[in-house]
Parts: C-alpha cells; sequence; structure tokens
C-alpha cells in the first residue's frame, strides 16, 4: 500500500488508512498508471511480437470453441440428455418442497433464538417469519424468568420433514 500523504502506514495507521481510502479511486488510478506503462512497453513490439502474440490469440479462441463444440456434442447425447433430465427433475422436486426451506414464524410475545446444528443464529421479532434450508436440525433458545437462555430440545428435528412449510413456534417454554 502506498503512503497516504506520506505517512509510514503500519499497525493502527495502516488499519485507519485502509478504512478511510477510497479503493474505487486508488483501482482505476493503479489501472491507468499499468495501462500507460503496458502502452508503452509494446508500443516498439516487432511485427514477429505482435505475430506471436496474434498466433497465442488465435490458438485461445480456437481451444475455447473446440472445448464448447466438445461440450455441446456431449449433452446433446442420450447420456448427456438423460443427466440434464435427471437434474431437472431433482431440480422440479427441491421447487415442490418449498424451494428447499423451512420457514419459521414467531408466534411467541418474545424474540425467538433460532439457531442450527452448525452454529448459525438468527434472531425472529414476535409476528416475524425466518427461512432456513431443508437439510439441517433447527433448535432454538428462549429466556427463562431468570433471564437465562435455555435450549429447547429440536424444534424441528430434521428441516427435511417440514421442508416447504411454516413452522409456528412460541418462544415460552
Amino acid at each position: 500500500m502506498k503512503p497516504a500523504k506520506g505517512e509510514h502506514t503500519s499497525g493502527k495507521v495502516a488499519t485507519k488508512a485502509i478504512k478511510t481510502r477510497d479503493h474505487e479511486a486508488v483501482i482505476k488510478q493503479y489501472l491507468t498508471e499499468m495501462k500507460a506503462i503496458q502502452e508503452k512497453a509494446t508500443a516498439n513490439f516487432s511485427p514477429e511480437i505482435l505475430a506471436e502474440i496474434d498466433a497465442v490469440e488465435n490458438k485461445n479462441a480456437a481451444d475455447k470453441k473446440a472445448i464448447k463444440d466438445a461440450n455441446d456434442a456431449y449433452w446433446s447425447t442420450p447420456e448427456g440428455l438423460a443427466i440434464l433430465a435427471a437434474r431437472k427433475a431433482k431440480e422440479n422436486s427441491n421447487k415442490s418442497d418449498g424451494d428447499g426451506y423451512v420457514t419459521i414464524k414467531n408466534v411467541g410475545k418474545q424474540t425467538l433464538d433460532v439457531i442450527t446444528e452448525a452454529g448459525t443464529s438468527s434472531h425472529i421479532s414476535p409476528g416475524s417469519t425466518s427461512k432456513w434450508p431443508c437439510h439441517t436440525n433447527i433448535y432454538y433458545c428462549y429466556m427463562d424468568s431468570h433471564n437465562t437462555y435455555n435450549v429447547k430440545v429440536n424444534l424441528i428435528a430434521n428441516g427435511k420433514e417440514n421442508c416447504g412449510k411454516t413452522v409456528s413456534v412460541s418462544g415460552t417454554k
């Protein structure tokens, strides 16, 4: 990182400089400077070097076309069509189960803390909802009368069981 206003940038000063800099402007300035350097460096290329660059670019384009043609040919074979059909069927089955989400609605009078076994969490205000992927077990916490969090046993034993559904939950014991 170039020093801002001639200051040494390390530690806290660097962190502050990083947070306050206009990163987009820095990148645009860098690209402008590099373009000038590149144009200067390539201005005196010999015809042989320019021909070599064109050959490499043409080979890259030909390789990309060959790969695309090979892929297109494969996906039009019976094997490729079968794979595409299986993918489409799986996609449609996921859509039929609510696009792969369980919706949790807080019907209680206090904020609900929803937690997955992976540790992902969210707060759901009274009357609000939150969507969770079907592939996870979902739990919730409530605060007892002593303002201590207590974990309620599996809100949804397996998200797949309620995939595409809305589960109403009260944040009380």
